[in-house]
């Protein structure tokens, strides 16, 4: 897969109508939480599905805790799910829904400093309807935590961060006053593995146990 750097960076905002390969797996992330206590809104990605059912990729504090109902929106293609697991630590978290029919999922990787410049990506809480990015470099990464050198909107939390060749290497999670934090690291890929295996090579992605 190709990633088209030199367009993204003229590229701030975009319908999810209009969004391309790999940005059109991010998606609106509705957690409720039960009874009076509403419900979370944030924004994820999908990173695997098999014949029925779609992983996503999002943070702990959308999520909260396993078992909650869920439900993703990419464009006109709603889907429902439950939260699958949350990271003890980490501000990571998967969600499993109704696969959602026409969407890719994206592969996800670890970061390193020399597969920047980054793209944080999500839908922030004044426009549920508008996919905004964010570029920056790396800045550093522990074992829970990419922080690069954007600062992502209120509302973000739960998108993608993608690299410069189009895989998600975290999940939008924080800020600071000129940074953006993303849930990421051998946490993030810990998580992740506990309920995935990678799939035959022609299948191109991944599945669970």
């Amino acid at each position: 897969m190709k990633f088209i750097l030199s367009l993204l960076l003229t590229l701030c905002a975009v319908s999810p109508a209009l969004a391309e390969y790999p940005y059109d797996a991010a998606c609106l992330v509705t957690v409720h939480r039960g009874g009076v206590r509403g419900a979370n809104g944030g924004s994820g990605t999908l990173i695997a599905a098999n014949k029925t059912h779609g992983l996503v990729l999002t943070v702990k504090h959308v999520a909260e805790r396993k078992g909650l109902k869920a439900a993703c929106r990419w464009g006109d293609v709603t889907v429902r799910g439950e939260v699958l697991d949350v990271h003890p630590d980490a501000d990571v978290a998967l969600l499993i829904v109704d696969v959602p029919k026409g969407v890719r999922p994206v592969p996800v990787a670890l970061p390193t400093k020399d597969t920047g410049p980054f793209v944080m990506a999500g839908y922030p809480g004044y426009d549920r309807n508008t996919l905004r990015f964010q570029v920056g470099q790396f800045k550093s990464l522990d074992e829970d935590t990419l922080t690069i050198t954007c600062r992502p909107e209120q509302g973000m939390s739960g998108g993608p961060t993608y690299d410069r060749y189009g895989r998600v290497v975290g999940t939008v999670s924080a800020y600071s006053r000129i940074d953006g934090l993303a849930g990421s690291g051998t946490d993030m890929m810990d998580l992740i593995n506990k309920h995935m295996k990678p799939a035959p090579k022609a299948a191109g992605f991944f599945s669970w146990w």
